[in-house]
Parts: C-alpha cells; structure tokens; sequence
C-alpha cells in the first residue's frame, strides 16, 4: 500500500476527524476501486470495522462494479456480506413489469441486514436508495430458525413456511421455495442457500446444503441451524391485502377501465394469487415504510461516485415521475393502479445520507469550445511510426536492419 500511503493517510485522518465530507477529484470510479481492492486495502478497510455503501450514477455501473470487485472483497466473508441492491430500473408508471427477482435480492439483503451482526459493502444507486421498502419490523417478525434437534412436526414446519409466503414446489430452485418428500424436506431460505433437513419422526436429525445444480447434499456442509425470513406470497394474507386496499383507493365512475383493474386485483389477492405489477406496489402493503438507509448502521461510511450526476439525474426522474403522473390522472382510458410517486419513493433520502460520513467524487474531465473563427489553433501533424522510421536515412545495411526491427515491432 506504500504507493498510495498518502491517499490512505488522508482517509484515514478524515475518518478519525470531524468533517462529515471528504471530497476527492480527478479519479475515476474504476480508479478508486482499484486501490481499494488492493490487498493490503482490503486488510486496511477491514481494520475500520465499518460498512460501505457505494453510490453510482446508473444501476449498469454499480453492477458492474460490484461485479468486477466482489471477489476482493469476499475474501473475507467471516468479516463482510457484499452484495448489489437493485432499484426498479424503470419509470413506475410505464407499463413494464418490475422485476421478482429483483425483488427476491432486495428481500435477501434487507433479510441479512436485519439479523446480521456483520459489516456490509453494499453496491447500489440513488433511486434504489430513495426507494420504499418494507419496515424493518417485517423481516423481524417473519423469520424461523431450525435447529438440528429441534422437535417439530414436517406438516407443521409446511405450514408455518406458508404462513411465511413460501410456495410448495417439486424442486427447491428458487428462494421462498420448499419441497417435501417422506422425511426428507427440501428448504430455500430467503438470503441463503438452499438445504436439506433429514427428520427422524418428528426429529430434525440432520441439515445439509443442497447443491443448486444437482440437487444433491453438498459433501461436509452439515450444519446446526438455517434461517429464513419472508418470502413474496406472505402479501397474500389478508393483513396486507387490507392495507393494500386502504392505500390504493377505490377510483370515481369516470374511470372505468381503473375501477376494473382494482376490483380484479384483490379479487386474484384473495385467491392467493399476486398480480403482475405487485413488485413496485410493496410500500403500499404496510402503513409505514423504510428506505435501505435505515436498514444500515449510523457509522456508515458512504462513497457517492459522481455526485453531481447523481443528483442531477435523481431530481430528473423525479420530476419524470411525477409528470407522468399528472398526465395519467387525467386519462380516464387509463386501466392501471395509479398512486402518486411519494407512494414509491422517499424523495429527500438521497440527501439525507449527507447526515453520515461520506466521500463524494467527481472525474476529471476536459472540454473545450469550439473555436469558430479559427483565431486560435493549435496544429498538431501526426503520422504512423512506420514512416517516421522510414524517413531516416540509413547509411549503412545494418543501420538499415536496426530501423527496420523497429518499423516491425511498431
């Protein structure tokens, strides 16, 4: 780390200080990283005993990122959980569909968040910061741990699952999934992996984890307990369904083709069946709401990679948003569930995280300006080395070979 000493040094002194902001200019996302995935960087960061939340400008740049670096981080996954937290990705009133998986990755992260003891590094952008999710009391409440040696009926262990929004399925591919088969019962934990729990009667005898391609157990992965918080059919109860229903209003007779919608809804709700665009509308089964900021703890060290087009791009979508919402209250052909964007989002949280310890960057850039009259010029003449080389005059044939070996290596 000697080479960056003095980059680590001033960190270091701001993060023992009392400023709230360190502003560092002319380095790239990439370049930044770089020296933070460093080895001895790595050991340096973990001293902190801090978590990390990265901010990007665009949800293609932090996946990246948390792609091409997590490996470094991971080396030490005693100490940390890295992961990306996807936003939605798309304007909530257009008519693309959101994403369940997306979905199923926040649940996992917010899960981990929740009963985890661990730091974090956490990749993600500022419309997924400023998003609603579920309170924190959701995902303390909904949760079970099974332990080898617990007593406990396999239909009852169905049950509770259910209860949990879990789905029954022949194999455990995805998370909030479970399988049973005489004693042997198949889980698929939300911010886990999936397991298999061997019972005796009604004895939890052994856990072992599954291996995702094969089905398999996993040779020496048995371990002593698995837990798991709630999965997405949990919004078919009927605690949220009512909530649901109180914020989504009932619409006036002008707008038929939403009254429909809404009545066709709750109508697939009460048969346990989640409609196709419930992934954006979660805020709106709870009567209050959280942002990822509050899953996280208050010694969190926040590093916001150009800030001014994070902000700037922000404040955009916002003001998108909420055109596209006065512009589809007024469409009475309109068919689809509407409520205003401060149903989606917390629209100050981006700022908020400016009450923490943060680092802001900006890149370097150069721009000129076009000069019409030609008044100013700077002429440049360039050409391939090839010719260069071919220029000079050799005087002698190995004089000749030693221009020639450079032509060729160029």
């Amino acid at each position: 780390m000697r080479f960056f000493d003095s980059f680590f040094n001033k960190v270091g002194n701001w993060l023992d200080g009392n400023d709230q902001v360190l502003n560092l200019q002319g380095m790239t996302p990439e370049q930044i990283l770089f020296v933070l995935t460093m080895s001895n960087s790595v050991d340096w960061l973990l001293n902190k005993k801090r978590s990390f939340l990265f901010i990007f400008d665009t949800p293609e740049q932090a996946e990246r990122t948390y792609q091409e670096t997590k490996q470094a981080f991971l080396k030490h996954p005693e100490d940390w959980h890295v992961a990306y937290f996807p936003g939605h990705d798309f304007n909530p009133y257009s008519s693309m569909l959101g994403s369940e998986n997306d979905l199923l990755s926040r649940f996992e992260i917010l899960t981990r968040l929740e009963r985890s003891k661990k730091n974090f590094i956490i990749f993600t952008t500022p419309e997924a910061l400023s998003q609603k999710q579920p309170p924190r009391s959701f995902f303390a409440n909904n949760q079970m741990t099974l332990n080898v040696s617990d007593v406990i009926e396999p239909s009852d262990l169905a049950k509770k699952l259910v209860e949990l929004g879990f789905s029954r399925t022949p194999t455990v591919e995805e998370p909030g999934t479970f399988s049973q088969k005489g004693e042997i019962f198949d889980i698929y934990p939300m911010g886990d992996r999936p397991y298999r729990i061997h019972f005796f009667d009604e004895l939890i005898e052994e856990i072992w984890a599954i291996d995702r391609e094969t089905y398999k157990t996993v040779p020496n992965s048995q371990i002593e307990s698995i837990t798991t918080g709630p999965a997405q059919n949990i919004f078919c109860q009927n605690e949220f369904t009512l909530t649901l229903r109180k914020n989504i209003p009932q619409v006036g007779p002008r707008f038929r083709n939403r009254f429909e919608t809404r009545k066709h809804v709750f109508a697939n709700l009460q048969e346990g069946i989640l409609f196709n665009e419930f992934t954006k509308f979660v805020p709106l089964f709870f009567e209050e709401s959280a942002t990822l900021l509050d899953y996280l703890p208050n010694d969190l060290i926040t590093i916001v990679f150009s800030k001014e087009n994070c902000e700037r791009d922000l404040l955009d979508y916002f003001d998108d948003i909420r055109t596209d919402f006065e512009e589809l209250s007024e469409n009475i052909e309109d068919d689809s569930l509407l409520v205003s964007p401060e149903n989606f989002y917390e629209f100050d949280v981006f700022h908020a995280q400016k009450l923490r310890k943060r680092i802001e960057t900006e890149d370097m850039t150069i721009s000129f300006q076009l000069d019409t009259s030609m008044e100013s010029i700077l002429e440049i003449n360039l050409e391939p080395a090839s010719h260069y080389f071919a220029r000079l005059a050799p005087k002698s044939h190995s004089e000749f070979n030693n221009v020639k070996d450079k032509i060729n290596v160029l």
